[in-house]
């Protein structure tokens, strides 16, 4: 359960970066590459819609 907040919060805050022009990580890069950088037209995006996808 608290592997489920934590994941949920990092959206909440990740999709509030996002609206302020940071991205976390790039397409294609492997999870332990990634970094908070200026969101660029390669950069992931948090999805508000993953707020509520609890089953992956």
């Amino acid at each position: 359960m608290r592997v489920a907040v934590a994941c949920k919060a990092m959206t909440i805050y990740g999709i509030a970066l996002n609206e302020r022009g940071w991205c976390y990580g790039r397409e294609n890069e492997a999870n332990a590459e990634k970094d908070w950088h200026r969101c660029g037209a390669d950069s992931d995006r948090f999805e508000l819609d993953r707020l509520t996808d609890f089953g992956r």
